[in-house]
């Protein structure tokens, strides 16, 4: 940052008196001060001191490979989530219908076949050519098969019914919830490419390539615009005579020409 300490004097030109010398004051501009996003060491540092720049310039590069990995995962997990909305929104593929409905034939077939189990079984027990556990054994398959067949059943109709609304409305929200991810991790990413805000002279850079900062360490004061500000200490006999918008000339020591300004701001406090 340009900060010259001056020896200055103000001469009020719409007063009456004869010129005067009444402050003493400073020239400086106001500062921008750029902090770390991450704890990451400094990749590239592409400005020196005292360098003008405009805004967007960048200026300092903070190691991205973290944040562009977490940023790849939310990527990664936003396409599948994606994947999973899609496959709801189109309903179930014919193949997978066709599947489940093989399925409930064959166990059809089991059902048909252990129910015949059953009745000749129960028939021999009456007969009293097979003993009570086998007539029974022979019921046992016939409900498992029954019970086969009712899942497979089932199976089927919720195939043939489509994706439910409810899954369908979880399904967006996770959609939503990885989108807003990858918007973070992409923020995050960004904000390791340390940029000028306005344009300014770089005043201070504190770290080296290769240092590893703290989150919210000072990385650049940025001394911000093209014109800097006198800043004044008026004595106490001379505040009642100046007010906001006066038109002041400057007579700043080791130049020969003053310079007219006006009068933007008047601290409440010395």
């Amino acid at each position: 940052m340009y900060r010259l300490w001056l020896l200055l004097s103000i001469v009020c030109t719409g007063c009456q008196n004869p010129p005067e010398e009444i402050a003493f004051g400073l020239t400086q501009n106001d500062v921008i001060r750029l902090t770390a996003t991450a704890a990451e060491p400094i990749s590239n540092i592409a400005v020196t001191e005292g360098q003008f720049v405009t805004a967007g310039t960048q200026l300092m590069q903070l190691d991205p490979y973290k944040a562009q990995e977490q940023f790849n995962l939310a990527q990664a997990q936003l396409q599948m989530a994606h994947s999973v909305l899609d496959e709801l929104m189109r309903g179930n593929r014919k193949q997978s219908i066709a599947a489940a409905q093989a399925q409930l034939n064959a166990a059809s077939v089991k059902a048909e076949e252990a129910h015949k189990q059953a009745l000749r079984a129960k028939t021999l027990f009456a007969q009293r050519l097979i003993s009570q556990s086998e007539q029974d054994r022979a019921a046992s398959e016939w409900a498992q098969m029954q019970q086969a067949r009712s899942a497979a059943q089932e199976n089927v109709d919720l195939l043939h019914e489509g994706s439910r609304s409810e899954h369908i409305a979880q399904a967006k929200a996770k959609v939503a919830s990885a989108q807003a991810q990858v918007n973070l991790q992409k923020r995050l990413l960004e904000d390791l490419a340390i940029k000028a805000p306005t344009d300014g002279f770089i005043d201070d850079l504190p770290y080296l390539v290769g240092e590893r900062v703290n989150t919210g360490a000072l990385l650049v004061s940025l001394s911000s615009g093209k014109q800097a500000f006198a800043r004044l200490y008026i004595p106490q006999n001379k505040r009642a005579s100046i007010k906001i918008n006066d038109e002041i000339k400057l007579t700043v020591s080791g130049f020969n020409t003053p310079i007219i300004g006006k009068i933007r701001r008047i601290a409440d406090e010395p």
